[in-house]
């Protein structure tokens, strides 16, 4: 119990600071680029993606499931080398969100972290791929962040299905 409130604590500490100030979509690759490599950067989200099949009707197989969420329920802000994120959960057998502690939340400092630009000319792209500890697994992230601001990011964990989500980089202008 005491877990789970020092980690809010921790995340409120990190967000606090970002309520005051309004997230701004960045759409040149050459801010982003920098934001990237600066490791200093926000991304928020407002489309998940479920990746498990199930069945409406026998043979009539419904699987990667878009679910729309609100703008201020799903981020990932990365700070130096920690990784701080709030995500809901949307997998099998599960029939409303996972959010609050049961969403994929995390706070901690990444490992296996990678990043590369990948494409030329005008519509090049990074790829940014770290692996963090959250409270209640451990998380492969892949990114996928666009020349005009908009991140792909592939979630995996070891104790839940995969899922997906679809959003964009900001700045905090005040």
């Amino acid at each position: 119990m005491l877990k789970n409130i020092l980690l809010w604590f921790i995340c409120l500490l990190v967000v606090s600071p970002a309520k005051a100030q309004t997230p701004v979509p960045v759409t040149k690759f050459s801010t982003i680029q920098r934001l990237v490599d600066s490791n200093r950067f926000e991304m928020v989200y407002t489309i998940a993606t479920t990746h498990h099949s199930f069945y409406l009707q026998p043979s009539t197989p419904y699987s990667d499931q878009n679910i729309r969420i609100t703008r201020d329920s799903a981020f990932v802000i990365i700070q130096d080398s920690i990784a701080a994120g709030y995500l809901p959960y949307f997998g099998s057998g599960y029939f409303i969100p996972q959010t609050g502690m049961k969403g994929i939340v995390f706070y901690n400092k990444m490992f296996d972290q990678t990043k590369s630009v990948l494409g030329k000319g005008p519509r090049q792209s990074i790829a940014y791929r770290f692996t963090v500890t959250g409270q209640e697994d451990i998380y492969k992230i892949s990114i996928d962040i666009r020349h005009n601001g908009q991140c792909y990011m592939f979630v995996n964990g070891l104790k839940r299905a995969p899922i997906s989500y679809v959003g964009q980089i900001v700045e905090k202008v005040e």
